[in-house]
Parts: C-alpha cells; structure tokens; sequence
C-alpha cells in the first residue's frame, strides 16, 4: 500500500472498482487515515466478534448463535468463507454444521417480518377465499395476473367481474 493519503486513496479505488473489495470495513481499514480511527475501532470490533464465534466453533466446538444488533451481512459472509475453509480442512461434520446453522440464522434476522393481514383481507401471496362458507377447509383461488384478458369462452356476464354462471350450451371440438 502507498505511504501517502492520495495514494492509498488511488489504490483502494483501485481495489473496489476492480471488485477486489467491497466491504466498508476493510475500505476504511486500508484507506488508513488517522481521523477514521474512530470508526475503524467500531469495525474491527464487529469483524473481532465474528472471528470470535468462528474460533469458538473450530477450536472448542461451542455454537454462539447471530444476534440482531450484529452486521449480519458481514457475519453470513465472514462464516460462509469459514464454513469453505472448514470443509477443505475437513473440519468435524458437527463443527460444519455449527457454521450452517449460524449462516441459516443470519438469513432468517435479516428478511423483514410480515405484519398479519387485518381480517377480512386476502392473506399474503394475493389467494382469495372461496365463497359459500368454505374458509375453513384451506381452499383458495387465486387471481390471474393482471391484465391479462380472461381465455374465448369464459367472458363475464354484463355486470359480473367474473365468468359465466353456466357453461356454454355447445362446446368447440
């Protein structure tokens, strides 16, 4: 690395418009300059934490699983390059699995939590309930995409959104 700030700069850019590097934290870590140490210590105590979990795993075979508060981006991408390291290690299965099970839990506090629909309204994915009293028995239909026109045969009776009440009286062979 450069010993001057403007060559440093040249090279991390360098470094990330070849998608060597794409993480802040080791942006700013080896951008090195003196007023980002502040937030360089915040960094490196998220990439410590991480480290920690994965040497507890590896060397005593002891699971801490992914908390909220953590980069879990970062986390899932730090385990993930430990659980490849692992298997050409030929780490323990259990050791592995302990570092599966950690980038599974990464994934499932990172995706956003779907609030209840209120009541009376299409549940999630946009299915319908059927009529005539039949909620109960999981039945659904749901509806096409929009702006698709319904197939020959099966237009809406004037004033109905929907298809015909009864098929029709010849059919096409």
């Amino acid at each position: 690395m450069p010993s001057t700030p403007a060559g440093r700069l040249q090279a991390v850019t360098e470094l990330i418009q070849n998608g060597v590097i794409s993480q802040r934290e080791h942006i700013v870590r080896l951008l090195d300059f003196p007023d980002l140490e502040s937030v360089t210590s915040l960094y490196d105590v998220l990439e410590r934490d991480v480290e920690w979990r994965i040497q507890e795993i590896v060397d005593e075979g002891i699971y801490h699983a992914p908390e909220p508060a953590m980069d879990l981006a970062f986390a899932k991408e730090r385990m993930s390059i430990a659980y490849l390291e692992a298997k050409q290690d030929e780490l323990s299965l259990d050791k592995i699995s302990m570092m599966l099970q950690f980038i599974e839990q990464c994934d499932a506090l990172m995706q956003p939590e779907t609030p209840e629909a209120p009541e009376g309204a299409a549940p999630a994915g946009g299915a319908l309930p059927l009529p005539g009293g039949t909620e109960g028995l999981g039945e659904t239909l749901s509806p096409g995409p929009p702006g698709l026109p319904m197939p020959e045969g099966m237009m809406a009776e004037p004033g109905m959104a929907g298809p015909p009440a009864a098929p029709p009286e010849t059919l096409p062979i």
